[in-house]
This record gives structure tokens, sequence and C-alpha cells, in this order.
């Protein structure tokens, strides 16, 4: 019997659109997004962002003494505070911390912290600390807001929608979420607790199994191609204005406007995940970091003012993280390897702009790297519970938010 594991493996999903009947279409159509309901937005630096030379405690004797190589002068830093300033090629972040837009949340991190992406990947993306590369398979994201949307009912196509290549990513995805990835209009994919397809075909299994898979095919088309003929649709209208409009300088820039687009046209995710690659900076970092943050707070910036532009600037809140800082003292090659904490940057209307949280001390280092003022879950527990108010997954439950970094 074809189940419905088997039809999401074998049939194209852009190629359901012109199967599902007329009234179906037109209440896929009809279910529009909420346009007033927030929505979060996260950029992941990939590769480990060194946040002693993003956000710089220059007036710590230790900086100077740990960093001859890679040391920014003090004078040609943002400043953002007493004795710390952003990398000097964050021109554009700096502005908009200056227009109280930007919060940065200081020396954050988890206990016990793993040095290797994989495993500290997991644990960011999971919301777990004892999350293991490979076996975890639920996220932070997926889980709280598949909570609400499939428990409301209220709207149809992505919960979320992740820009960028490779797989959805982990925090993305959960048991009842609805999830799409994208390089641009012509290459979506569809993630559910059963399965992933590609309109060109191409199926990846997920490692959750429910009863779900021996639902037959009319209880599929009841439920999962309303959802995906919703998302077909929603992209493909916007995919015309996307190929016409400009070219973007940068991939970061390209897809955080290809974001803005779609929020603008309503596309209806609560949440947008992109990443930025490059930050494992092992060796020569001074020049090639300098270029990835000058990247990042240009675009961000025109990200934040696009919306601003269309009038939406106080429903959209953008998170900044990396999965972990580098060491304190530089490496022989010019570059830092693998540390542990380092700072998260919320940006928009919606925070409280300014430095959060101590500045982790350079005298007191546990085995020469920086000691975790701040534990990433009080971020997510903030983000969840003041911004897009929808339940916590099961890996955040008692972890307090965090008070005066979102308004309202």
């Amino acid at each position: 019997m074809l189940t419905r594991r088997n039809f999401l493996q074998r049939v194209p999903l852009v190629a359901l659109a012109p199967h599902v009947p007329a009234f179906l279409a037109q209440t896929a159509m009809a279910a529009g997004a909420d346009r007033d309901e927030r929505i979060l937005v996260v950029v992941q630096l990939e590769g480990g962002n060194d946040g002693l030379n993003t956000v710089v405690p220059f007036g710590d004797d230790g900086y100077a003494r740990n960093r001859r190589q890679l040391r920014l002068p003090a004078d040609r830093l943002i400043r953002v505070g007493d004795g710390v300033g952003l990398h000097p090629r964050m021109i554009e972040i700096g502005q908009k911390f200056d227009d109280g837009q930007v919060a940065i949340v200081q020396g954050v991190g988890y206990p016990n912290p793993s040095r290797s992406h994989f495993r500290s990947m997991a644990i960011w993306q999971s919301g777990n600390l004892d999350a293991i590369e490979g076996v975890t398979s639920a996220g932070w994201l997926g889980e709280s807001v598949g909570q609400k949307s499939r428990a409301s009912q209220a709207k149809l196509g992505a919960d979320i929608i992740y820009v960028g290549g490779g797989d959805v990513p982990v925090a993305c995805r959960g048991r009842r979420c609805t999830s799409i990835a994208m390089t641009d209009a012509s290459e979506m994919t569809l993630r559910d607790g059963t399965g992933t397809v590609e309109n060109r075909g191409n199926s990846q299994g997920d490692s959750v199994a429910t009863s779900s898979d021996r639902e037959d095919v009319s209880s599929f088309v009841n439920q999962s191609v309303l959802q995906a003929y919703a998302s077909a649709q929603e992209v493909a209208m916007l995919s015309d204005a996307r190929s016409a409009s400009a070219q973007f300088g940068s991939q970061l820039n390209a897809q955080l406007q290809w974001i803005a687009d779609m929020i603008k046209a309503g596309a209806g995710a609560r949440v947008y995940y992109t990443s930025q690659p490059g930050y494992d900076t092992h060796a020569n970092q001074l020049s090639q970091h300098a270029g990835l943050l000058g990247d990042l707070s240009q675009s961000t910036a025109a990200f934040v003012g696009t919306l601003r532009d269309a009038g939406l600037g106080d429903q959209v809140l953008v998170m900044v993280f990396s999965e972990f800082g580098r060491r304190v003292e530089e490496n022989g090659s010019e570059g830092t390897d693998h540390g542990t904490a380092g700072p998260v940057f919320l940006i928009g209307d919606a925070v409280h702009g300014g430095l959060h949280g101590a500045s982790p001390s350079l005298d007191d280092l546990e085995d020469g790297d920086l000691k975790f003022e701040m534990d990433f879950r009080n971020i997510y527990a903030t983000v969840i519970d003041r911004w897009l108010d929808v339940p916590r997954p099961d890996s955040l439950l008692g972890i307090e938010p965090l008070d005066g970094v979102l308004k309202g």
C-alpha cells in the first residue's frame, strides 16, 4: 500500500501543486499568515567566532597580554561601554547600538564546554547539555514553534524556513514542525515528522518515526499536501521578484534580503534561519575575521533597515550566535584555536540596547579559556517566552529568562 512516507519520498513537492483540488488550493491560499505575529531570524556564525576580537575588552590588561599579533588598537574600536569596543569593521552594528537597537549579551556559553564543532553545535541546536552530534534529531526552535502551530492549527505552510546550503539545521526540526530549506526559490524541501522531499525528487530519511507512517493517502491529502501546497505557492509568488531584483554583494546579504522579501510578502513562518561560514580562524585571522564581521555588520543592518522601511521593524528580532568562542591566547599561526564563551547579539526595535551580563575576566581563566558568565539557555528561554510566546521544549523547562533584554 502507498503510505504517507512512500508518497513523500516518491513525489516531488512542487509537483503536488497542480494536482491539488481547487477547493484545497483556495483554502491554502486563503490561510495567510498573521501579519502581526512576531518573527525570529537566527544568524549562525559557523566555525566558532572569536568573541574577544568581536566585542573587545580593551580595558582588561589581559587582552593586550594574550593578543600580541591579533590585538586591535583601542583607538580604532567602536566604543560600546567602559573598556569595551566593537571590532572596527562593525560600523553599521555600532550605529544601531547607539540607536538602542542592539543588545549584546556577553560571555555566553554552558557548563563543561566542548571544543568540538559537532558536539557544541549539537548542544546549541538542541538546547540540551547532553546532546550528542548525530543522535539529536529535534531542536529548540522546531520543538517549541511546532507545539504552538500544531495546537492552534492557525495557519498552513512552513513554521520555519532555513535559507542556506545543506540540510535543515537540527535547531529547526521538531516532531510537529514543518520546515523548509532553500538556497533559492527553485531549491525547496519540506521536512515534517516523517521525512524530507526535494522538488527535484531527491529524498532524505528522517530519524523520527511516528504512527503517521501508517496513515493512508487520503489522510495525507487532508493534512500535509495542503501545507506543502501553501508553502510552494508562497515561495513561487516570490521567485520572480527575487530573480528580477538587484544582486546583493555577499552570500549572507543575499540570504537575509531573500528572508526580508518573504517576511514582507507574508510567507507565514515564525522563524527564519541562515548562516555565515568561515569563522574557524586557526591561521591568518586578522584579515579574514575583519572581512566576515564587516559583511555581518553590513548585511544585518541592511536587513533590519529594509524591514523598518516596510513598517515591520517592531515585528522582527534578529539573534546572532556561534557554537563557541576562541582561545584567549593567540596561537603561533596568527590565529586562534577553539575556545568557549562568546557574545550573542540580539538586534531590532524590540531590544533594550546595550551590554548585558558581565564581561568575562581575562585573569580568571579555566584551562586557558574564558569562564562563561551567561548560560545560552537563558537567552533561548527569553526568546521563547517573551518574543515568540510559544511553549518551551523539555530541554529548556526550568530555565529562567533574562530580565531587561527585551521590551514588553
